[in-house]
């Protein structure tokens, strides 16, 4: 069990934690929590053509900027457990594995995963997004004969709903669809009852998915060696979907905190919690000096507060935190000439010629619980380019959120205690 103290925190829309005051590091046993092993996608096996690493930051760099202004907007929610069918046996004493494959070159720090959806199960790809909702699929439903892929999905695997017998739609005039499925971009039209509730779900960066909402069997592996079949989650069909955020992908596993979201599902069944491990791809305090930073940066009920998500890559933070931060990781570096590479919305940069990360001090976050989360010094101490080092960190407007992105997260196990709201770290190597 995964032991944690309370935290003071606000869940918001999607599985990002708002982190006010405290939270909690955790000893090693998980023996009841959905666990899912993320790997960067920027490994070579779904590579077309190689990116430079420069090239790749910039990339990144851009999804972030959009990702944060989708994060400005997210409302916070309510929500209260269900308990449906489940099956499997004695689900205490395992967890859910779900080995994540990852691609590289598409500029914007996702991870994907193996979804295993419909009875018989079918395989798919998906992008891992704790920023969005709704997990879907690319799918074909009720279209008999003419069940085959067109146009820009023509080289994509396709889920078949006429071929799952556990395929359940959700009729349009619904209090699901009418009411509940709003946030999740439900849509008006009800041309008969008995038709699919149907939605256009829109992401910021301008990527949509276009389908009709279903209720499926996806089953999983658990850490024991079974399988288990997960009933009624809630997955979209869809036939139509654009944007970068979708290449090489089947689809997108949405793991925002949400009264339908999959990880909410999964995780009722494992004491309420997930966790997530990301492997190195590449109140604050800095060599053991305290900052000056004001409380209210970490308040969200002030107008900050901080997050924790898997897809942002750089850690953003709040304009009266960033300075004082910068200001202390720059002085340890002074000695090197700075550099600025064209293109790059990164404020600091050095050449690494006789660079020796014992010269940078050591940057730790405190919790008011008395937990300290110290990240690796490369995951902001990065290398964008051969000879090039930068300080990982972007400014953003106060007031505002602050975000730990992934690179900052890499090489710790996160646990994320939906049921008690609890956060939990500890240092590890993901393997």
């Amino acid at each position: 069990m995964v032991k944690g103290r309370p935290c003071a925190i606000l869940l918001i829309i999607f599985l990002v934690i708002i982190i006010q005051c405290s939270t909690s590091a955790f000893a090693t046993s998980h023996s009841s929590s959905m666990r899912m092993e993320l790997i960067h996608r920027h490994a070579h096996h779904l590579s077309t053509r190689p990116k430079t690493q420069l090239e790749l930051i910039k990339d990144l760099l851009h999804s972030d900027i959009i990702r944060q202004k989708m994060i400005a907007h997210k409302r916070r929610i309510s929500l209260s457990p269900r308990r449906d069918a489940l099956e499997t046996t004695n689900t205490s004493s395992t967890a859910i594995e779900m080995p994540l494959s990852a691609g590289r070159d598409y500029g914007t720090g996702m991870y994907f995963v193996e979804f295993k959806v419909g009875t018989p199960a079918q395989k798919f790809t998906l992008v891992v997004d704790t920023g969005s909702e709704l997990t879907w699929v690319n799918c074909r439903y009720n279209c008999g004969a003419n069940c085959t892929t067109k146009g820009r999905l023509d080289k994509r695997r396709v889920f078949k709903g006429d071929f799952s017998s556990s395929f359940k739609t959700v009729p349009c005039f619904s209090q699901t669809c009418k009411i509940e499925f709003m946030n999740l971009f439900s849509l008006t039209r009800c041309p008969m009852p008995s038709t699919p509730c149907a939605y256009d779900f829109r992401y910021v960066d301008g990527s949509e998915a276009m389908g009709i909402f279903a209720k499926e069997t996806v089953t999983l592996g658990l850490t024991n060696g079974r399988k288990l079949r997960l009933k009624d989650v809630v997955i979209g069909c869809s036939d139509s979907f654009q944007g970068q955020s979708f290449v090489k992908a089947d689809g997108v596993m949405g793991l925002a905190y949400g009264k339908y979201t999959f990880a909410k599902r999964a995780s009722e069944f494992f004491d309420g919690k997930f966790s997530y491990c990301l492997v190195d791809h590449l109140s604050i305090s800095i060599g053991g000096v305290m900052l000056k930073i004001p409380i209210q940066v970490w308040d969200a009920n002030s107008g900050g507060g901080t997050i924790v998500d898997s897809g942002s890559t750089l850690t953003s933070l709040a304009e009266p935190a960033y300075k004082p931060v910068m200001a202390a990781l720059q002085m340890s570096v002074s000695k090197f000439q700075r550099l600025m590479p064209k293109g790059l919305p990164i404020d600091y940069c050095f050449s690494s010629t006789g660079y020796d990360e014992k010269l940078v001090p050591s940057l730790v976050i405190h919790f008011a619980d008395g937990a300290r989360f110290e990240p690796h010094k490369k995951s902001y101490i990065i290398d964008v380019a051969d000879g090039v080092k930068c300080l990982g960190f972007v400014s953003v407007a106060w007031p505002g959120i602050s975000t730990i992105g992934n690179i900052m997260q890499q090489n710790y196990l996160w646990e994320f205690d939906l049921a008690q709201s609890k956060l939990g770290f500890v240092a590890s190597s993901c393997t």
